[in-house]
């Protein structure tokens, strides 16, 4: 497992998306002078990238493991021996190394009482 994620940003918005360096290209002549352009990606456009595939990344863990989540609830619940639903979403979480006091909030942002579950 790893505790780290790196991805390298080029902040001058000097290479594509798969970190090739762009060198400008002439895009058209116009009374003598030449407009330059380069395709190159956006520092911010690369981060918000990254953001949405964390998210995507972790909804799809997530919503692989909620059957099973669900079934143990519901066998440990027949059981009386039923960990809290916050517990339980800690547990399903700590992988990502949240802690504990990150999923209550989430929880209390969703208006999700995790006492009542």
């Amino acid at each position: 497992d790893a505790d780290v994620l790196v991805h390298v940003v080029d902040a001058t918005g000097r290479s594509d998306q798969d970190g090739n360096v762009l060198l400008a290209q002439p895009l058209q002549e116009t009374d003598g002078e030449v407009e330059m352009v380069t395709k190159a990606s956006s520092p911010s456009e690369d981060a918000q990238w990254i953001r949405e595939e964390l998210h995507r990344w972790i909804y799809g863990n997530v919503k692989a493991k909620w059957p099973s989540v669900v079934r143990q609830l519901k066998s440990r619940c027949a059981a009386e021996q039923k960990p809290s639903t916050a517990t339980r979403l800690w547990q399903l979480f700590s992988g990502y190394q949240a802690p504990r006091s990150c999923i209550e909030l989430a929880a209390l942002r969703s208006e999700l009482d995790l006492h009542d579950a």
